[in-house]
């Protein structure tokens, strides 16, 4: 029988009952000493030797230490922990490093870390690509013994003379651990900083692509299938003295690679001296191309000494109103007056077309193709609606002659041995009518683009007034009158019904702009005018004079996925641009 050594445990206080699930031998011991003389149970054998209880009924106290317990087999798994994820192993920090655009030479700091408990060797790591070095800050050449619980230094320094893409995967070659693995990401460029020839502007091509599904009776169905237009951009160069000398070594080693091309459009100016280590750029960033995780160019303000060789690109990690913070801080400092330009990755569409001028001095046109999404807002508001559809209400820019054209869908049949039958589907005539766009400042441009983007390319409808004398009123109307009395124009004759003759706007000369459609039309040879019925009524009398112009409304797309704009000058500088809209039956 088993002898149990303990003490008599009793219930709890308030006159409760002792515990019941006590064995009933534990009430054969009595206290022979205080509680502070129970002896020290892991004391081992002679501390329970003590006579610190009696038996009062089953006989002395007896010691039968060491006690030998019957071993039995367990079955069970170990639970992974927090421990596995950190420890018995080595890791390096970063595990991938994005260099973003390397223009210049720079390093930056990784960091191995030993988590086994025991010391591991590092025998080397693979190879480097070309123009990426490391060096370790702590350790001897390699192989070396990295101490348990140990972290390392090592400066990963990056040349921009390489191949124009980077993206390595570097493994250190531990003895019996894991292999860690550092990925490095990245792209040699080099930005084009020669300045263009303003004399001829810089044209700019957006280029959306657009699947039109269109009827025989002229209806259409429109996908947008890019989400972001392609970018372009084509300007003329004057390069002499020593910029033509870095164009000539440039063309030849690196025309057929990614270029950084500032927008020259939006160019900003540091109106402070920046200091070299500095990772945020003051300027202003508004309506301008600046983006999160694009990049920006910092150019000479001398426009002869701007070249790669004088340039220094930054990738930009965050946009602010008042400035840019870039990945990496800038190299060198940069004196007051020094331009900041956004910038795209972009290549050459082809060779450059070069003439030489003299022994000195070549002029050249280059074109280019950006290489990355360029997005805008598409938030542009219009002035006014109609039928829920957007008004475009700025006049035409009418310094050159505006095209006009008529299209049919006609089918035509020739036997070529009687007439020919020709079959119009739709039975109308489509209008195309060009607008054009004299851009004057930041904000012009900024809505033009906004425009641009809404358009989508030939996907989006918009109401476009023919900003031309179509109707002549001739006789007063009333209040509540819905009838207006219009010089003869063959309109009851050949333009009711007919979508591009529907709806009409007029404007009246204390600046009110009203829409209204015509329901009927009735001609009156005798006086020479007609009788037009509208859908809306008049809320006051109008005088003839009044009407300064109706023009009609049609509803239009652009007729091309293409538009181009002409840059004349930089900052703040004009710009014009046009666009050809079709007209349309079909709104979206």
């Amino acid at each position: 029988m088993t002898v149990l050594i303990g003490m008599t445990l009793f219930g709890c206080e308030g006159g409760l009952t002792d515990n019941p699930n006590l064995a009933g031998e534990f009430w054969g011991y009595t206290w022979q000493s205080p509680p502070d003389a129970w002896p020290v149970i892991w004391g081992g054998a002679e501390s329970m030797a003590a006579p610190s209880i009696t038996a009062a009924a089953n006989g002395p106290v007896v010691t039968h230490f060491p006690v030998e317990a019957n071993g039995r087999v367990l079955n069970g798994h170990r639970l992974a922990s927090w421990f596995e994820d950190f420890y018995l192993r080595t890791h390096v920090f970063p595990a991938r490093l994005d260099l973003g655009s390397v223009v210049t030479t720079f390093s930056e700091e990784i960091f191995l870390w030993n988590a086994w408990l025991v010391p591991k060797t590092l025998n080397g790591f693979s190879a480097l690509p070309e123009g990426v070095s490391l060096a370790a800050v702590d350790l001897p050449d390699l192989p070396a013994t990295v101490p348990a619980l140990k972290e390392v230094a090592w400066v990963m320094t990056v040349v921009p003379t390489g191949p124009a893409r980077i993206d390595e995967k570097i493994v250190f070659d531990f003895e019996a651990s894991n292999d860690p693995i550092l990925e490095v990401v990245g792209s040699r460029v080099v930005a084009w900083a020669w300045p263009p020839n303003w004399k001829e502007g810089v044209a700019e091509t957006l280029e959306w692509q657009t699947d039109v599904l269109q009827s025989p009776a002229g209806f259409e169905q429109r996908r947008a299938l890019r989400i972001a237009p392609r970018r372009g951009f084509e300007a003329e160069y004057l390069i002499h003295a020593q910029a033509r000398q870095v164009l000539d070594s440039f063309l030849s080693a690196w025309s057929d690679k990614e270029v950084v091309l500032p927008i020259y459009t939006d160019a900003a100016w540091l109106a402070a001296e920046l200091p070299a280590g500095a990772d945020f750029i003051p300027c202003t960033t508004a309506r301008r191309d600046f983006s999160e995780g694009g990049r920006a160019l910092l150019i000479p303000e001398a426009p002869d000494s701007a070249t790669p060789l004088t340039c220094e690109a930054v990738d930009v990690v965050g946009v602010e109103p008042g400035g840019i913070h870039t990945r990496w801080p800038v190299a060198r400092t940069w004196p007051p007056a020094s331009r900041l330009l956004p910038a795209r990755r972009a290549w050459l569409t082809e060779p450059p077309e070069m003439t030489r001028l003299s022994d000195r001095l070549i002029s050249m046109r280059a074109r280019f193709e950006v290489v990355e999404p360029c997005d805008w807002r598409e938030d542009w508001t219009p002035a006014q609606t109609w039928q829920g559809i957007p008004v475009w209400m700025t006049p035409p820019n009418e310094n050159k002659d505006l095209s006009i054209a008529v299209e049919r869908l006609t089918t035509q049949l020739d036997s070529l041995f009687g007439a020919r039958v020709r079959h119009d589907s739709a039975g109308l005539g489509f209008y195309s009518r060009e607008q054009r766009w004299l851009l004057a400042d930041d904000a012009g441009r900024d809505d033009f683009r906004r425009l641009l983007y809404w358009l989508r390319g030939r996907q989006r409808a918009l109401w476009l007034p023919t900003f031309a004398d179509d109707l002549t009123v001739t006789a007063p109307v009333g209040k509540d009158d819905d009838r207006l009395t219009v010089r003869r124009a063959g309109y009851a004759r050949y333009g009711l019904g007919r979508p591009d003759r529907e709806n009409i706007i007029l404007w009246l000369a204390d600046g009110t702009v009203l829409f209204h459609r015509i329901l009927a039309a009735a001609e009156n040879e005798a006086n020479d005018t007609e009788l037009l019925k509208l859908s809306g009524t008049f809320s006051r009398r109008i005088e003839p004079g009044e009407f300064v112009r109706i023009s009609f409304l049609c509803l239009v797309r652009a007729s091309s996925d293409s538009v181009s704009l002409q840059h004349h000058s930089g900052e703040h500088g004009v710009s014009e641009a046009s666009i050809l809209f079709r007209q349309t039956l079909t709104a979206n």
